[in-house]
Parts: structure tokens; sequence; C-alpha cells
């Protein structure tokens, strides 16, 4: 859903709302921007704007007193009445009611989680690629492993 604004400035970008980013940490979301002026690894943001320009710019004066207000109508009519083709015909806010159904609530998940139900396993590539390499050799019969203790 629209709502927070962010701008490149050179190569810096901006966000305008900082809370949002303290909000993604929060949630641990990484925050990965895209490099300026590479519009096809941002296409959705592309599109989303296209349409703000077609539908809501130019139907408004930019220089406008009320354009705060007018953009605050246009978010609700964009988010909860005006239907999305990529939604099947359902507007984003009847397509978040109806996840939002069949999501398990964060009280929900923290009450049924069990950490002796979940094997931990460290995640180290390196650890992985050596591991699989002597398993290969193994396999192949290029290895042979001694496993008598030498105390």
């Amino acid at each position: 859903m629209r709502g927070c604004h962010f701008a490149y400035k050179g190569s810096k970008l901006i966000v305008a709302e900082n809370a949002v980013q303290d909000r993604l940490k929060e949630w641990k979301i990484k925050f990965r921007p895209i490099r300026p002026a590479s519009p096809h690894l941002n296409g959705k943001v592309e599109r989303s704007q296209r349409t703000d320009l077609d539908e809501f710019y130019s139907s408004i004066n930019i220089k406008d007193a009320d354009l705060s207000a007018k953009l605050q109508q246009w978010e609700e009519y964009y988010n909860r009445h005006r239907s999305h083709s990529s939604l099947k015909g359902k507007t984003p806010w009847e397509t978040f009611q109806t996840l939002q159904t069949l999501a398990h609530s964060q009280a929900e998940i923290e009450a049924a989680y069990n950490p002796a139900n979940k094997p931990y396993a460290l995640q180290n590539y390196k650890y992985e690629q050596k591991l699989t390499v002597l398993k290969n050799k193994y396999n192949a019969g290029k290895l042979q492993l001694n496993l008598t203790s030498k105390m």
C-alpha cells in the first residue's frame, strides 16, 4: 500500500520517513535500495509511479493548497476502491483482508512455537562446500575414513 516516500539525491537514497527504516529493522527486514537509474530492477515501483502520473497527477494542480488532502483521497481510492487486474479485479484492501484471515497472528505463532521441535542447523557455506567435497571423494572411493581413536 502507498504512503512511504523515497527519493534519490545524487547517489544517496533519502527516506522521507526514518520511522520506516526503524520499523524494517525491528521486523528484521533487510532494506536493499537499488542503484539510481535502474528502472529494470524496480518494475513494480515504476508501474506504480506510472499509475500515479496517469491517474492522479494528471488530474490535479501540483501547486494546489489542498494537494496533501487530495493525495490522501487518492491513496484511499487506490487502496480501498480501485480494482487491480494484478489482484484479479480485487482492491488491495480486499486482498489484504482475505490474506489476513489466512495468516496466523504473532501471538498464535509464539504460542505454538516450540524450539525443541526445531533441529538447529548452523548455516555455514564454506563448511558445507568442504563437506560436499569430502562426501564426493568418499563415495568415489578416493577417501577412506579412519575412525579409530588415538588416545
